[in-house]
């Protein structure tokens, strides 16, 4: 399965909500953004991983991938579930196609 931002730059479009200890802004993410990056960066290869221009990621064995993966972020192991988070954050699926043109 491949899934494709709506918006590429999530992290420079959210508002800035507060700041750090230094006063600088600070920009607020969702902890489900910030889990799903972190899933994605650390699964292995042959599991998924993102896009050659990081706008986009694949999950190439979505069973396995919820019965290794996702667990080690979230309370449960529901595909599914996955999905309709990434969809509520505007993530869309995307034909392999249209993700390998995207690739070179």
């Amino acid at each position: 399965m491949n899934v494709e931002e709506a918006e590429p730059k999530i992290a420079t479009e959210l508002p800035i909500t507060s700041t750090d200890a230094e006063g600088k802004p600070k920009i607020d993410q969702p902890l489900f953004l910030r889990k799903a990056y972190a899933m994605i960066n650390s699964c292995a290869a042959e599991l998924g991983g993102w896009s050659s221009a990081g706008t986009s990621f694949a999950v190439h064995n979505p069973d396995e991938f919820a019965e290794k993966v996702i667990p080690t972020f979230y309370r449960h192991s529901n595909w599914a579930s996955f999905v309709r988070q990434l969809n509520f954050y505007g993530f869309r699926k995307i034909k392999t196609e249209e993700f390998l043109n995207a690739e070179t």
